[in-house]
């Protein structure tokens, strides 16, 4: 992996939905914050409506801005965990309680590998 070159993220799809990789901490925090842009104005649309809708609706259509925001959120924390050349499981610690802030702490302050790891090449080398 030494002579590869890092190559950005070309497609939203690539973005936000793919767990190879690495991803520095800029990247990270802008992609969590679109998502919860993204997330809040469906919230925000859900609320102006909610009178019209039933409460199983309601239900469902939170449960699934949940869904939209946590797959993007699952995966942009394995890649932001491969830069830092952690294993994906250590996204088991966003779901323990006290855990998960360190975790959050680790993902947004420290910084990622130097040069190329297991993971793939350093992406602030483009």
């Amino acid at each position: 992996m030494s002579g590869e070159k890092y190559v950005p993220d070309s497609s939203l799809q690539s973005v936000f939905l793919r767990c190879d990789n690495r991803l520095n901490r800029k990247r990270y925090i802008l992609r969590c914050l679109t998502v919860s842009v993204v997330v809040s104005a469906g919230m925000v649309g859900l609320a102006l409506i909610a009178d019209r809708l039933s409460g199983s609706a309601i239900t469902a259509a939170a449960v699934l801005l949940w869904l939209i925001a946590f797959i993007p959120c699952l995966l942009l924390t394995i890649r932001r965990l491969h830069d830092l050349d952690k294993p994906s499981w250590w996204c088991i610690g966003m779901f323990i309680p006290i855990v998960n802030f360190l975790l959050l702490f680790f993902l947004l302050f420290y910084r990622g590998t130097k040069g190329p790891n297991r993971y793939g090449p350093d992406p602030l080398d483009i």
